[in-house]
C-alpha cells in the first residue's frame, strides 16, 4: 500500500444537511448535525484535490463514471436528496499510503456551511 506510485486519495463523503432558519447555527431546527462523515475511501477516482458536490442521483451516476470506479456509491443511493446532499473531499493523488481526511466539525458563518477536516499524513520516512 505503500507503493510510491500508487493513487491514494481519500475521500470523504460529507452529509450536509439543509439548515433551514434554524437559530443553534451548528445544528437543524432538529438538532441534527449540519455535516457528517457518512464514509471514506482511500481509492475515488479524484485525482486532484479538491470537492465535489452531489444534490442529486443523477449526480451520483455522473460519479459513478469516473475512470478509475473505485467509488463506493451503493450505501449512498439510500440518501433523500430532498434532505440531504453530499459532499465529496479529496486530497488528490498521492505517492504513499497513510494519507487522510476526517470531518471534525461543521457550523454556519455568514450564511456558508463551514465545514473543519483534519488531515492525517505520513510519517516523513514512509516511501
Amino acid at each position: 500500500m505503500t507503493c510510491r506510485f500508487t493513487l491514494l486519495t481519500l475521500c470523504v463523503l460529507v452529509l450536509s444537511l439543509i439548515a433551514g432558519c434554524a437559530i443553534n447555527r451548528s445544528a437543524t431546527a432538529d438538532g441534527a448535525p449540519l455535516a457528517r462523515q457518512v464514509t471514506e475511501s482511500d481509492h475515488c477516482g479524484l485525482t486532484a484535490p479538491g470537492l465535489v458536490y452531489v444534490s442529486s442521483a443523477g449526480d451520483l451516476d455522473k460519479l459513478a463514471q469516473l475512470p478509475s470506479g473505485n467509488l463506493a456509491l451503493s450505501m449512498l443511493r439510500a440518501i433523500d436528496f430532498k434532505e440531504e446532499h453530499l459532499v465529496l473531499v479529496g486530497l488528490g493523488q498521492k505517492t504513499t499510503g497513510g494519507y487522510g481526511l476526517t470531518l471534525t466539525s461543521s457550523e454556519i458563518v455568514d450564511d456558508v456551511l463551514e465545514l473543519a477536516l483534519k488531515v492525517r499524513r505520513p510519517a516523513a520516512d514512509a516511501w
